[in-house]
């Protein structure tokens, strides 16, 4: 198997090799731990479990877990993988009032000061450029939540809840998926990575 690269594709930029607090062996083993996920999704074992038309990577986090935990091998369970999912690049270019709300007011409480002030927009956020830790996720999150409005926060379609959402950005990617679980910023790059199809295996 390739070692998995990590564009910057419109999908959304994934961090650099000088991301802050992660490390780049941190960033190399959450990316080859996707890899098998990445795979599976392809097959058409998984996919025939797909209950929609959906693109075969919008799983669950818990699906995702799974997934990593048997190296893609999939069991007699059936993953969802058409959750819904619109990639940062996506809303940037969609016209949408929701883009106009305050991104503290949406419960994104980390990092209040400066770029992510009281007065950024979920869209300015998705417009920032940039490599950076808080950069990368901030607008991961900002897609994620804003695909959890736009389905009114339905989990039987949704990939992530807006709580969800807030919790990842609040804890700087260091959150709980599902009970028993914590995953680290590494982790939830490479879930989001795989979900927006920002990763590439060759």
């Amino acid at each position: 198997m390739k070692t998995p690269e990590t564009p910057s594709t419109p999908s959304g930029a994934a961090p650099g090799k000088d991301a802050h607090g992660v490390s780049r062996r941190q960033m190399v083993r959450a990316g080859l731990s996707a890899a098998p996920v990445v795979m599976a999704l392809k097959s058409n074992t998984v996919l025939a479990g797909a209950t929609g038309g959906g693109q075969g990577r919008g799983v669950t986090t818990s699906a995702f877990a799974s997934l990593q935990a048997n190296q893609g091998r999939v069991s007699n369970a059936r993953y969802k993988t058409d959750c819904e999912v619109r990639t940062p690049a996506e809303w940037q270019v969609r016209q949408s009032e929701l883009k106009t709300r305050k991104f503290q007011e949406c419960g994104f409480a980390a990092n209040p000061e400066g770029r992510y002030g009281r007065r950024v927009t979920l869209g300015d956020v998705l417009g920032y450029e940039g490599h950076d830790r808080d950069t990368v996720l901030a607008r991961y999150v900002v897609a994620a939540y804003l695909t959890a409005l736009e389905f009114h926060d339905d989990r039987d379609v949704l990939a992530l809840s807006t709580a969800q959402c807030n919790a990842i950005w609040n804890g700087r990617g260091n959150w709980s998926p599902f009970a028993g679980a914590q995953w680290d910023y590494a982790q939830t790059t490479a879930y989001f990575e795989t979900i927006y199809g920002a990763r590439r295996y060759g």
